[in-house]
């Protein structure tokens, strides 16, 4: 789902329904969204009506882009994904064994019991106190998993996470945020899939939290732990760094 404005507010609109309008009109199409705003793609015609621009596949006022404007300056949307070895990691609970370099990540049971996974997504060019729509961790299946799978997922408590290492509990000892968004993801059946049922729900509180901290700036790190019940596996970036967990902010 793409977010478009609509005043001053953000409605969801279909990216997918947009564009295949776009392309039978040959210009930029208009959906409605509800009774109180009009949405215009621009996915697959960069024609847009009445003076706004195609910025991100919709059209757009650019004087009033606010996912994450800060003093006028538009951000649209924010890409990164686990850059290194100590970028993704998980810990034993029961042990506090801590590994950085497995071949995958196990959300949250492996076979030696239930672990938590920590991720951690650097360079975040974000100004402090920008407005996030949007933000989600896109995950691949490594591993097909079906049974029920609950899990919570919080970010760390500081304006620079460093990144992990193998000392004992140095996942589960990171002080933690307020805010937490729980996730019960439908089943992963197939190998290599990578699409919505491996995105997470919307994380904004999460990094709305550390980018109010005063002493956040551009350009640092956001640490991410999950634990719960149950088992998805995802690809780590040990096993395929074009594969690795990816941060999608809006």
């Amino acid at each position: 789902m793409r977010e478009a404005h609509a005043g001053s507010r953000w409605e969801n609109v279909s990216r997918l329904a947009g564009s295949l309008l776009c392309a039978l009109l040959g210009a930029a199409c208009q959906v409605s969204v509800d009774h109180s705003a009009t949405i215009y793609s621009c996915e697959l015609s960069p024609q847009c009506p009445n003076g706004l621009e195609c910025i991100a596949g919709v059209c757009s006022n650019p004087d009033q882009v606010d996912a994450g404007a800060v003093d006028g300056t538009p951000f649209t949307e924010l890409s990164r994904q686990v850059a290194t070895s100590n970028d993704d990691a998980e810990e034993q609970i029961a042990t506090g064994l801590v590994v950085v370099d497995s071949t995958d990540l196990e959300m949250t049971l492996e076979i030696d019991g239930e672990q938590i996974v920590g991720l951690r997504f650097t360079d975040l060019q974000i100004e402090s106190g920008a407005a996030i729509q949007e933000a989600f961790v896109q995950f691949t299946v490594d591993e097909v998993s079906v049974d029920q799978t609950d899990l919570i997922i919080r970010a760390q408590a500081i304006a620079d996470a460093p990144g992990f290492s193998t000392d004992t509990n140095s996942i589960s000892s990171r002080q933690l945020g307020e805010a937490s968004v729980a996730w019960s993801p439908a089943p992963w059946p197939q190998i290599d899939d990578s699409g919505i049922d491996q995105q997470t729900p919307n994380l904004a509180p999460l990094l709305d939290e550390i980018i109010a901290r005063p002493d956040w700036q551009a350009g640092n790190a956001i640490v991410l732990l999950i634990s719960g019940t149950g088992a998805r596996v995802a690809r780590s970036f040990d096993l395929d760094p074009t594969l690795a967990a990816t941060l999608v902010v809006r």
